[in-house]
């Protein structure tokens, strides 16, 4: 993190002598109950696990709650203007606070804060309107910044903590796809494919609920896990710091998008449109895997290229020919539908739905050998394995000629399946 919240060191980094100096006392908001929270070190002795324009996160635990473990954001704003970032201050007790001393600076940071629980708090009273979000956005709880007493601290910042849920992110995803170029393309197009479309039903339904993302990229979403393994088909959305009511305001997200996957129109006048630029960016940056992994999401003069950058993925050249114009042709018009100007663009995720669906049956079946590859990419249960490979197989048996042939002399179903079983496994 290169920003002046690291030089001037009010980032808890460096590690701390005594458990004591790694706590820091918050109170739950709206209940006044105040916990503790210790921050855990990395590898490298760090306690940041990232940091983004508006927060700073640390892997935590609740001392006082069985040691439960989770993310704490804090709300740490970092300024275009680096002097700004000098009224923060951090305390003995770990707690940031804005400097009184300037008021102006102290106003700037208070509204800011308030926008930022907005998000938040409107979320949260979706999440119970629709409960059906729960299934991908995890439950939060917020907290404040409080003085020894536990009382709240007017110009404290306040902090997010979420629960630990394992999960591979989607940007951890595409760089395990990026160093296995081995792996079979046809299993590795439908993962992305799969993965784009439950993500677009998930956004779908928040923009029904009235709430945009306006954050969207590959590392903010990913698979939750079973043990180590990937569910490729629970899909779970974090950093939720940049929703906001559809019918919102400006003033609601100071902080919201990335570059490379966020629309122009994000800073004066976001709506759904935006949130579908930013599933077209991350699906243009995953099927487009042999660029610059440095060069994240997707970039303006891209645009008129599209169709060359589709037909030149190494996914798709690896297809085989029956069906892989067809698959060319739905990606083409995906990308070029939802990553053109806004007047241009389609209009909502619905149509991006049905289009994700038409990609995803243009795929070939997977043959016997890819589903007998182990690969840590998409490596299923061993459940979820077996159940795939038996389709495969009789995929295969009901395409033999003999199955056919068999089926015309009068042979029963199952009979007839003998056949081709027997030439096959012999």
């Amino acid at each position: 993190m290169n920003d002046a919240r690291q030089l001037i060191g009010s980032v808890l980094t460096e590690k701390a002598a005594g458990k004591e100096k790694n706590r820091i006392f918050l109170v739950r908001e709206n209940s006044g109950y105040r916990e503790a929270f210790d921050i855990l070190y990395g590898e490298e002795g760090t306690k940041c696990v990232r940091a983004g324009s508006s927060c700073v996160c640390y892997h935590a635990v609740m001392p006082h709650e069985g040691n439960r473990s989770g993310l704490l954001k804090e709300f740490y704003p970092c300024y275009s203007d680096r002097e700004n970032i000098f009224f923060l201050q951090r305390r003995e007790d770990n707690s940031l606070c804005v400097s009184e001393g300037i008021r102006s600076a102290a106003r700037k940071f208070l509204q800011a804060r308030e926008s930022f629980l907005e998000s938040y708090r409107y979320l949260r009273e979706t999440m119970e309107a629709v409960p059906e979000m729960k299934s991908f956005i995890p439950e939060f709880t917020i907290y404040r910044s409080c003085a020894p007493d536990g009382s709240v601290t007017e110009n404290g910042t306040v902090y997010i903590w979420t629960n630990n849920e394992p999960m591979e992110t989607f940007d951890r995803f595409l760089e395990n796809v990026r160093a296995r170029p081995s792996a079979p393309p046809a299993k590795t197009l439908s993962v992305i494919l799969h993965a784009i479309l439950n993500l677009t039903e998930c956004i779908g339904m928040m923009h029904r609920a009235g709430l945009l993302h306006l954050d969207i990229k590959p590392s903010n979403f990913g698979f939750r896990m079973r043990g180590d393994k990937p569910l490729l088909d629970a899909i779970c959305l974090f950093d939720i710091n940049s929703f906001v009511s559809s019918a919102g305001s400006r003033k609601q997200i100071p902080f919201a998008g990335t570059e490379g996957y966020s629309a122009g129109e994000i800073s004066i006048k976001p709506n759904v449109k935006s949130d579908i630029y930013s599933i077209g960016a991350t699906l243009f940056e995953a099927v487009a895997v042999y660029r610059d992994p440095k060069s994240k999401g997707f970039r303006r003069e891209y645009y008129t290229k599209t169709p060359e950058f589709v037909r030149q993925s190494p996914l798709i050249a690896a297809m085989p020919h029956p069906g892989r114009e067809q698959l060319e042709d739905i990606l083409t018009r995906i990308l070029t539908g939802f990553l053109g100007d806004f007047d241009h663009r389609r209009p909502d995720a619905r149509e991006l739905t049905e289009l994700l669906k038409k990609a995803v049956a243009c795929l070939p079946a997977p043959t016997l050998e890819e589903n007998r590859l182990p690969d840590p990419v998409w490596d299923e249960t061993d459940e979820d394995r077996r159940r795939e490979e038996r389709l495969t197989l009789l995929q295969h048996l009901f395409a033999h000629p003999l199955y056919a042939c068999c089926r015309q002399l009068g042979l029963s179903q199952r009979a007839a399946l003998m056949a081709p079983a027997f030439l096959l496994l012999s």
